[in-house]
């Protein structure tokens, strides 16, 4: 892909491709946007505590997880919190964003069904241990790992 390009930051982990306009980074608290064109920063949010998630950029929203256990959707453009939900524990699971739904999980063994637009709870469900791996879909099932050393489907509704 010619013409997209980011500019390296020491405390930059993981970056999410916006199209060809900007790329996100994360550190141990906050998230940037820079042009990809130009490496210039567009803008940055920080959350309360570690942000290790890769977030999940769909209908111009940034969906992340953060270790203050709160998922977070900011608007792509400007950064601005849209929504913030709070789990309970630790997210560092990446979102995954399907028909309007998010879908993570989270360190109090529960993975998450959240309203992409308002960020309320659909549904949650209780695995039996720690949820820190990123949910895959696949033909209409969401699946995700745990730490009980099981793997959960849930169909898309």
């Amino acid at each position: 892909m010619s013409g997209i390009g980011c500019r390296s930051q020491p405390q930059s982990r993981q970056a999410s491709n916006f199209g060809h306009q900007s790329r996100a980074f994360g550190s141990p608290s906050h998230r940037t946007a820079l042009n990809a064109s130009t490496g210039a920063k567009l803008w940055s949010y920080t959350t309360g505590n570690y942000a290790n998630s890769s977030p999940a950029v769909v209908n111009g929203m940034v969906y992340v997880g953060s270790g203050d256990g709160n998922v977070y959707a900011l608007n792509a453009s400007t950064g601005a919190k849209l929504w913030s939900y709070t789990t309970g524990s630790y997210v560092i699971s990446s979102p995954a964003v399907v028909n309007g739904m998010v879908y993570v999980g989270s360190g109090n063994f529960n993975v998450y069904a959240l309203n992409a637009s308002t960020g309320a709870k659909l549904w949650s469900y209780t695995t039996g241990s720690f949820v820190t791996y990123g949910p895959a879909v696949a033909n209409s099932v969401v699946y995700i790992g745990s730490f009980d050393r099981n793997v959960y489907a849930f169909g898309l509704p």
